[in-house]
C-alpha cells in the first residue's frame, strides 16, 4: 500500500526506524512520555539556575545535561547540540530557548526528539565515540591504511631484492599494488 499521500488507517503500523515497527498509539505515548522527559531535563537544568536568570553558564549547562536523570547523554552529544545552537559563542545558554526549540518542529537539532530522547540502549551508541590513538580514522579505516602499507612495503623489499627486475616490471608492481589498494 502507498501512504505517501494520506495517514495510515487507524490501528496500522508504520516504520518509524529501521528497528523499530509500531503501532500509531505507540508513536503518540512515546511522545507524551519524551516530552515529560524534557520536563524533567527542565526541572533539573533549573535546579542548577542559581540567580533564576533561566541561563546557565556552558559549563554548567553541559555538567547538568550529562548528570540529568533519565537520560545519560554522552559529553559528545552535549557538546555537538550546544555547538549546533550556540551560532554566536556566547558565554550562557538560555536552557528554556534551547529545550524548546529541541522538541518544537524547529529543524536545527535534526535527531534530537528521535536520538537523544530515545533511550540509551536503542541511541546510536558508537556515534560519538573516538579512538584514543588514531581520532582522524575509524577502526576500517586503519586496517586499510595498514594492509596498504604492509602490501606496499612487502613489494617495495621484494624489488630491492632481486635487482634484476626491469623498470618496467617495478613500474608494473607499484600499479598492481595501487589497484589492490
Amino acid at each position: 500500500r502507498d501512504y505517501s499521500t494520506k495517514e495510515p488507517p487507524l490501528g496500522s503500523s508504520i516504520l518509524v526506524k529501521p528497528y523499530q515497527l509500531q503501532g500509531d498509539g505507540t508513536q503518540k505515548s512515546l511522545e507524551k512520555r519524551a516530552l515529560s522527559k524534557v520536563d524533567k531535563l527542565r526541572e533539573s537544568l533549573s535546579s542548577r539556575d542559581r540567580l533564576g536568570s533561566g541561563k546557565l553558564s556552558k559549563r554548567a549547562f553541559v555538567e547538568a545535561m550529562v548528570e540529568a536523570p533519565d537520560f545519560q547523554f554522552g559529553m559528545w552529544e552535549v557538546e555537538d547540540a550546544l555547538a549546533r545552537v550556540d551560532m554566536h559563542e556566547q558565554y550562557e545558554v538560555d536552557y528554556n530557548e534551547f529545550l524548546d526549540r529541541a522538541v518544537g518542529e524547529d529543524h536545527f537539532l535534526t535527531g534530537w526528539k528521535t536520538e537523544f530522547l530515545r533511550p540509551r540502549h536503542i541511541r546510536g551508541k558508537f556515534a560519538y565515540t573516538r579512538s584514543p590513538l588514531f581520532p582522524c580514522f575509524s577502526f576500517v579505516g586503519f586496517v586499510y591504511v595498514y594492509i596498504y602499507v604492509y602490501i606496499y612495503v612487502s613489494i617495495y623489499i621484494f624489488s630491492l631484492y632481486f635487482h634484476s627486475l626491469s623498470p618496467l616490471s617495478h613500474t608494473f608492481i607499484h600499479l598492481c599494488v595501487h589497484w589492490i589498494c
